[in-house]
């Protein structure tokens, strides 16, 4: 994320907003993260990333922080009523 403009610009404009620190559950695939651990400190994270790296630790992963279990859940389709239209006669 440090490498991509695109990532950088999208991070500070969340940061910008000042998002409480909780964690998100993103609907569709069950992702629990927290923006504000996620945005907090981004900037100097990739300083400090860039400043240390070298050819040689270019290859080398950097290990992500463990991901947030997300909670079991389901959710139920709404019930539907049938209704049937007046028929209309000439």
């Amino acid at each position: 994320m440090c490498a991509s403009d695109n990532c950088k610009s999208l991070i500070e404009s969340v940061a910008a907003l000042s998002p409480p620190d909780c964690d998100l559950t993103v609907p569709t695939s069950g992702l629990v993260l927290n923006v504000y651990g996620l945005t907090s400190g981004f900037s100097t994270k990739c300083s400090s990333l860039s400043s240390t790296s070298t050819a040689s630790s270019a290859a080398t992963a950097t290990e992500a922080p463990a991901a947030t279990e997300a909670p079991a859940a389901t959710t139920a389709a709404p019930s539907t009523e049938t209704t049937t239209a007046p028929s209309t006669t000439e």
